[in-house]
């Protein structure tokens, strides 16, 4: 235990705690490339630390998310929605059109404008950027 003399009393301090708190500092002011987690009210999910390279149709975008393992792949429209409200915590996202892999239909599929947060049905056969996630229980 640590003690502590302050103006409101806390007393002691168990010496985890003090560590604790000085080690999120020394980890603030790193820049980690790990998955962001997200928690909407549905399902918690990952997010991929970066844009996948390039630009992809959709087929090609699941498949790209598909080859890096461990349950990644192409958020829902309602994830990628999350993702769209919670940018700025994840970051990283280039003000582009982003590939969901909810259908419209057999021709489109939706995506997500991260320049002006509309969703827009694209033709699956449009080149546009992929973001991976994939759920916390892979």
């Amino acid at each position: 235990m640590v003690k502590c003399t302050d103006p409101i009393g806390v007393g002691s301090i168990p010496t985890f705690l003090t560590n604790y708190k000085l080690l999120t500092i020394k980890l603030s002011n790193m820049k980690l490339q790990t998955p962001t987690i997200i928690k909407p009210e549905f399902e918690a999910f990952e997010v991929y630390h970066e844009d996948l390279e390039g630009h992809y149709t959709w087929r090609e975008a699941k498949k790209a998310c598909a080859k890096l393992g461990a349950g990644w792949r192409l958020p829902t429209k309602e994830e990628l929605e999350e993702m769209y409200e919670k940018r700025d915590m994840v970051g990283g996202f280039a003000n582009n059109d982003y590939w969901s892999y909810t259908e419209n239909d057999t021709n489109n599929a939706w995506s997500q404008n991260f320049s002006n947060g509309n969703q827009y049905s694209l033709d699956k056969n449009d080149y546009i950027s992929v973001r991976a996630v994939r759920n916390i229980n892979h």
